[in-house]
């Protein structure tokens, strides 16, 4: 009964070792093939996958077995490990302390969630937190009007962008700004479109320092419709499936050339630090990412009703540029939304 309990160990273990290993080894050609791409997204999960399940194997293989564990399942970690492993590291390196005299900007990125409506649970949330600046991304009608009055007091200094899908966003604060032209923000419900919108917004600080904020919502990293269009060739199906995301990564990387100064950059990009195109984004538009391994989503997740979840992916990011020192980032409550939200303290370069 043992052996052939351990004959069905083996015979299951040799797939999902082969599959992960590939998936891994797919991914880390994601900078030559871009469909490829879309397995970086999961690295962490074929990396911690690979090295329980090669553990395993190598202890219920026979030599004739291990032959083959080795070669694959170590192929496929050590693929895994250079893109998860810098990551891992740069999580520990800390953050720079606050200069002497220096005054912080506390800001806070949160995702509502579309079908999040208890708005009082977020206003409690945002209290408790007592950010100077909240970006908002999925703020629909339903949770404009839910949240508007519980915010507007603390937080006067508005702007929105009531887009629809990828551009309905907000910024709260309650230090002044000056809205600038920098901002997009596309209709996509007369245009029937998803495309994505950005808000910008010049801040000053009292010591007379100045920095903008830009806070957005990518779509995610593939589409399956494309697949079904049969107006296109097979490899244009394949190359359109990735295109919409590389498009939106361009146009956002353009609209922040146009912005001068200290810049911080909030949201949700649907993308996890260890994809090709979310670092080649960073290095375009002149970024540092400051958010490492912080998981942010699913808090909920939809299994025949909505339900608390362990959050295993990092979507949310923030990124900074010219000098913005950032000295700690955390993901805080959900307060109702599938993702946690980003809360930051951060000082801004004198000059």
């Amino acid at each position: 009964m043992i052996l052939f309990l351990l004959l069905l160990l083996q015979i299951g273990l040799v797939p999902v070792l082969t599959g992960l290993s590939l998936a891994a080894i797919a991914g880390l050609f994601g900078f030559a093939v871009p469909l490829f791409d879309m397995f970086n997204h999961f690295q962490l999960i074929w990396f911690v996958g690979l090295a329980v399940s090669l553990g395993i194997s190598l202890l219920v293989f026979r030599r004739q077995g291990r032959n083959y564990v080795r070669l694959v399942g170590g192929l496929g970690f050590l693929a895994s490990a250079i893109l998860v492993v810098p990551e891992l590291v740069a999580a520990f390196s800390g953050y720079p302390p606050v200069p002497p005299d220096t005054q912080t900007v506390r800001l806070m990125s949160r995702n509502l969630f579309g079908m999040n409506y208890g708005m009082a649970r977020v206003a409690d949330a945002i209290e408790e937190a007592d950010p100077d600046i909240i970006a908002l991304q999925e703020y629909f009608s339903e949770q404009r009007d839910g949240l508007r009055d519980r915010l507007i007091g603390e937080y006067p200094h508005v702007i929105e962008c009531m887009g629809g899908d990828r551009a309905s966003l907000a910024v709260y604060s309650r230090l002044p700004f000056a809205g600038t032209s920098d901002s997009h923000c596309p209709n996509n419900y007369a245009s029937r479109l998803n495309k994505v919108g950005w808000l910008a917004v010049q801040f000053s600080t009292a010591d007379g320092r100045e920095f903008t904020v830009v806070n957005t919502h990518l779509n995610w990293p593939i589409r399956i419709a494309p697949l079904r269009d049969t107006s296109l060739d097979w490899p244009d199906r394949i190359a359109a499936m990735t295109s919409r995301k590389s498009v939106e990564y361009a146009e956002v990387a353009s609209g922040l050339e146009t912005i001068e100064g200290p810049l911080v950059l909030v949201g949700d990009f649907n993308a996890t630090p260890w994809s090709y195109e979310l670092r080649d984004f960073a290095e375009r538009a002149g970024l540092d990412r400051q958010t490492h391994n912080l998981f942010t989503w699913p808090a909920r997740f939809y299994i025949r009703g909505w339900r608390q979840f362990i959050p295993f992916l990092p979507l949310d990011h923030l990124f900074t540029r010219d000098g913005i020192l950032v000295h700690s980032v955390s993901a805080t409550a959900p307060a109702g939304s599938d993702h946690l939200a980003l809360l930051a303290e951060m000082s801004v370069p004198a000059g």
